[in-house]
């Protein structure tokens, strides 16, 4: 009866829940019988699922088949709790449920998946995420899905936002890039709620760069290229022209965005760490996979979270069930070969290897890396063999034919740079150098008291 009523309104009749297998199941209902009533929509994997009925990532995915294999359109829901949060595990927890719906999803079915991103500790609460808050989570998980699903299930997938949402907040919220709607509970059945509604269905705002724009007959074309940001935002060409305007957007960024080296680790001690934090920072590279045959991902996360030289790392660190590290919302996938050949860097589309094991040091023995699928090898040790450039040395003496080199040694690089001043500077004859160097696994701290 109420689906007839709404059929000519525009409104639908949503389900909270369903079960996989049709049968008995006394106070459910099966997708089948959804299906069967003209249900179209379903809510999946909603907190109170996961907690008080202690739903698994992989039952909700099943559930998710069930409901998209009977015609209905999933609102999958993901979402940590205030200790997950609290102790920096956010993204880790988020990343591993949209995982779980991701691994069962086949491709033409993400057009009938709606991603909505609830934090527990929010739902019913009065407290809300920060629109920064929110926009980070959503943008993980956007930024996930087009790394590990594709990139235009990415651009297209809506990612909806749930957790006390108000007619207070919606508007602030809804202006973040990758919230692209609302999952609203107690406050719908409030007066208030169409405030909420119209919150989102006002415009984005953008700035537009690198080009201006005229009307001519009711379009917006390019005119000609001009070299700053426009100073305001133009809201009306989203209203008058949304798609012409969206494409517009993604040819220029797509010009303009750099390409992201991707990064190969193997060995995953002092150095390998030392390399993943520095490229955690630098948004032109991407650490894609890691390679320890002595070290399991959960032993990684805690070296790489804890470091008493340089201090507890600042982001988020965590792993998968899986084995992959997740670093600030990036997955990492972890392997344990021994050897380079084996390591699958291809599959990874591997950039560069950093060779951090100390042990393949020579040209012959790093060629099991290009051999797997990478492209260049950069060896973390002083080597017999592989050309080796110091960066303030003689990093401008690099050729780029060469595909295996060396960086020198840590203790090299230290010195040399300082040594090349004073030398250029006043002329060095002679020198005496004293290392104070960290225990090791190789480099005991007695070992050269004999």
């Amino acid at each position: 009866m109420v689906q007839q009523k709404l059929k000519l309104t525009g409104w639908g009749v949503a389900a909270q829940n369903c079960v996989v297998k049709n049968g008995a199941f006394t106070g459910e209902w099966s997708a089948a019988q959804l299906n069967n009533a003209g249900v179209k929509y379903v809510i999946l994997g909603h907190s109170e699922r996961r907690s008080l009925y202690k739903e698994s990532d992989e039952v909700i995915a099943e559930k998710t088949v069930a409901a998209l294999a009977n015609g209905m359109l999933v609102i999958a829901c993901v979402g940590e709790t205030l200790e997950q949060r609290d102790t920096g595990n956010t993204e880790v927890v988020v990343i591993r449920q949209v995982k779980a719906y991701a691994d069962k999803i086949a491709p033409s079915d993400w057009k009938k998946i709606v991603i909505a991103y609830e934090p527990v500790w929010a739902i019913g609460t009065g407290a809300t995420a920060t629109p920064e808050q929110a926009q980070e989570v959503h943008q993980a998980i956007r930024s996930w899905i087009a790394q590990y699903v594709s990139t235009q299930v990415a651009s297209t997938v809506r990612i909806i936002y749930g957790g006390s949402v108000t007619e207070d907040n919606a508007a602030s919220l809804y202006q973040q890039r990758d919230i692209n709607g609302f999952l609203v509970g107690g406050a719908s059945l409030k007066p208030t709620f169409v405030d909420v509604i119209a919150a989102a269905n006002r415009p984005k705002m953008y700035a537009f760069t690198g080009c201006q724009l005229q009307e001519e007959d009711g379009n917006y074309l390019m005119k000609h290229s001009i070299p700053n940001l426009f100073n305001s935002l133009v809201e009306d060409l989203v209203v008058k022209r949304p798609n012409d305007v969206a494409q517009f957007m993604v040819s220029q960024l797509n010009a303009k965005k750099p390409k992201i080296v991707r990064i190969g680790i193997n060995g995953f001690g002092r150095i390998g760490r030392l390399v993943c934090r520095a490229a955690m920072s630098n948004k032109k590279v991407q650490v894609v996979a890691v390679n320890d045959p002595f070290i399991d991902a959960p032993y990684m996360e805690y070296m790489f979270k804890f470091d008493s030289t340089h201090g507890r790392y600042k982001g988020t660190v965590g792993h998968t069930p899986e084995g992959s590290l997740i670093i600030d919302g990036n997955l990492i996938n972890v392997y344990c070969e021994k050897q380079p050949e084996l390591i699958p860097w291809g599959k990874h589309n591997v950039d560069y290897v950093v060779e951090s094991t100390g042990v393949f040091t020579v040209v012959d023995k790093c060629k099991g890396h290009l051999k797997a699928g990478a492209k260049r090898v950069v060896i973390s040790a002083p080597s017999n063999d592989a050309p080796m450039y110091v960066m303030g040395v003689n990093e401008d003496k690099y050729v780029p034919q060469h595909t295996i080199i060396s960086n020198a040694s840590c203790t090299t690089n230290c010195l040399a740079p300082l040594a090349r001043v004073i030398h250029e500077s006043f002329g060095i004859v002679e020198g005496l150098m004293t290392t104070v160097h960290s225990t090791t696994a190789t480099q005991k701290n007695c070992r050269r008291t004999k």
